[in-house]
């Protein structure tokens, strides 16, 4: 190698290499532009509608207000915002970083040139000293002192080449394995840009799933709220229906019992009547007897032999009348108690049934009350386990594609992280490569000519 050699003769791929990443982040971020446009383009939801109604033979609904669907386009806008320009900000870092590494190969470059000229100064400075020591010295000892410090120049130079070799060989292999790496990572990112776009229609076919259930739930809902509303009106139909029919019973008791009063109150006064009207025939017979034996006893005044028999006779015959008028007497306040009997009897038994009837109709109204609420209550609590069976499977394939994003997300910035730590010690390596290339450089020795090399700094060498 000639003392003219720059680094960038040396190591010439590096600057292109860092293009060309440029290149493919800048294609990789117009093809991510692509696909959200072409994601924005069409609205899953109201296409998916359409089309089940147009299979089912329905007419389409009327078209639902788009706030939630706007939403959940300005949320996947938003964290596709967020990782564009995360990726921006990674592009950004990664070309000033490749800015900075033309600088320092710049600055290298420079300070290259700038030892190259000191060394040659000094070379011809040891050059010099060297034909001054030797034209005062003897022949012999400048030509071994010469021969052994040009055998030791050469074996130095032998060694720094062979490092060299090696040194070329393990940057050649590095680059290879830096070649594979970055072919990997690139088919990583790729296939996690095709999962992240796969992830985001899953997600929408979800959303949309989700809306449709949510919607079909409602109107279930809806269906079991009319159907409760029916079943309290008909509830209240038979209240008021049952209630009508109690009063209208308690009515009709009222009037039996009234019924009841007045005849017992009309058979107290045929009662009466006829105890007054008894009581006025036994005054009218004793009245009669006494008006009888009066005249009887002023008429017998002249005949006392016969009205011992007749008295007698006439005891007999008053003694059976007011016997058979106090028979006739028993036998119709006998009759007029039997009726009573008999009448409150059939009130009894009326009053029975009636009694009878109500508690049946009660039980009836009860039991009814009873199943209408059971199926009721069954009804809703079947709707209401089926709303949150549905709810908690829309919940749970919301955190599914949830996680699967963020995993994706995590993904991406796990690799995102590692293709900067891996540019990172790809920088490290250019300028430990570039600093050996620039401290292990010598200049070449002419013919017949021998070099001194004093106070070499090898602090920098490794």
């Amino acid at each position: 190698m000639s003392h003219k050699t720059s680094s960038s003769q040396v190591f010439p791929p590096v600057e292109g290499y860092g293009q060309q990443q440029n290149q493919q982040y800048q294609q990789k971020r117009s093809r991510m532009k692509q696909e959200f446009t072409a994601i924005q383009v069409g609205d899953p939801h109201t296409e998916e509608e359409t089309l089940m109604l147009q299979m089912r033979g329905g007419t389409p609904p009327r078209r639902r207000s788009p706030t939630s669907d706007r939403n959940r386009d300005n949320e996947t806008k938003s964290r596709l915002d967020d990782l564009l320009s995360r990726q921006d900000q990674l592009l950004n870092h990664q070309m000033q970083v490749s800015s900075r590494q033309t600088e320092i190969a710049d600055h290298l470059r420079n300070q290259n040139q700038s030892m190259n000229e000191a060394l040659l100064k000094q070379i011809l400075a040891n050059k010099d000293s060297m034909i001054a020591s030797l034209a005062n010295q003897q022949a012999a000892e400048l030509d071994d002192h010469g021969r052994d410090l040009l055998q030791q120049h050469i074996k130095y130079m032998v060694a720094i080449i062979r490092r060299l070799n090696a040194d070329i060989e393990g940057l050649e292999a590095e680059l290879k394995g830096r070649d594979i790496a970055v072919i990997g990572t690139n088919a990583a990112v790729n296939k996690l840009e095709v999962h992240h776009v796969t992830m985001l229609h899953d997600l929408r076919g979800r959303i949309v799933r989700c809306d449709t259930a949510i919607g079909k739930h409602s109107k279930d809902i809806g269906l079991l709220l009319g159907e409760i509303r029916r079943l309290e009106a008909m509830i209240y139909g038979l209240r008021e229906k049952m209630n009508g029919d109690i009063h209208r019973l308690e009515a009709e008791m009222m009037s039996i019992t009234a019924e009841l009063e007045r005849q017992h109150g009309v058979q107290r006064s045929e009662v009466g009547s006829l105890h007054k009207e008894t009581l006025h025939r036994i005054q009218m017979l004793e009245d009669r007897q006494q008006h009888n034996m009066a005249e009887w006893r002023e008429s017998l005044d002249g005949n006392r032999s016969n009205i011992e028999h007749y008295l007698d006779k006439m005891d007999a015959k008053f003694k059976a009348m007011i016997d058979k008028a106090t028979a006739g007497w028993g036998n119709l306040m006998g009759q007029v108690d039997v009726q009573i009997d008999k009448n409150m009897v059939a009130i009894l038994s009326r009053l029975n049934r009636l009694d009878e009837q109500m508690a049946k109709e009660r039980q009836t109204s009860k039991q009814m009350h009873q199943n209408i609420e059971t199926q009721v209550l069954a009804t809703i609590q079947d709707s209401l386990s089926y709303n949150n069976a549905e709810l908690a499977k829309a919940k749970l394939e919301f955190r599914n594609g949830l996680t699967e994003l963020q995993e994706s997300l995590a993904n991406l910035k796990r690799v995102v992280e590692g293709r900067r730590k891996l540019m990172g010690h790809q920088i490290k390596r250019d300028l430990g490569t570039i600093r050996k290339a620039l401290f292990m450089e010598m200049p070449p020795q002419e013919q017949g000519t021998t070099v001194v090399v004093k106070n070499v700094d090898r602090s920098m060498e490794w």
